[in-house]
C-alpha cells in the first residue's frame, strides 16, 4: 500500500468513528 492511500484509509477511518461518536451524542438528545 501506498503512503497516500494509507493516508486516505486513515482519513476515513477517522470520519468513520467520527460519525460513530455523531450517531451517539443525536441519540443522547
Amino acid at each position: 500500500m501506498s503512503d497516500v492511500d494509507h493516508k486516505i484509509n486513515s482519513f476515513l477511518d477517522n470520519n468513520y468513528k467520527n460519525q460513530e461518536i455523531v450517531d451517539l451524542i443525536t441519540k443522547v438528545k
